[in-house]
């Protein structure tokens, strides 16, 4: 709630709260990541992805996002995360892979992927 407000030092505060209160939970670090990326620290945002996501059992996908960023930096991880994400199974998540396409500032291939997930959401509900 406090990054909505973009209040990210104490959105960062609060996580880290809880991250203390609650060490088998992963979620305070994807928030972690995502208030690290506001402000534009990539390394502490790489490593509470890192933090999530093995936590999360995905230690693959965190082992190929930490090369992405040793190559290409933070948009290195972006496109990664984008071409993970994309790819037809498990890790299908167009939303993901929007956000991913905003970041790079990459409109068309937002509002597509943004499409797709619309689209997936209306076939859930029917």
């Amino acid at each position: 709630m406090l990054s909505n407000a973009r209040l990210f030092d104490e959105s960062i505060q609060q996580c880290r709260k809880l991250a203390e209160l609650y060490p088998e939970v992963s979620m305070p670090h994807g928030v972690l990541s995502e208030d690290y990326v506001q402000k534009q620290d990539y390394v502490q945002a790489l490593h509470e992805l890192h933090q999530n996501l093995t936590m999360d059992g995905e230690r693959e996908i965190s082992v190929a996002l930490g090369q992405a960023y040793a190559t290409g930096g933070w948009e290195g991880v972006l496109k990664k995360e984008a071409e993970i994400y994309q790819a037809p199974g498990k890790y299908y998540d167009p939303l993901a892979v929007a956000s991913a396409y905003a970041e790079l500032g990459n409109k068309d291939r937002k509002f597509f992927f943004a499409e797709q997930r619309l689209r997936q959401a209306r076939v859930a509900v029917y």
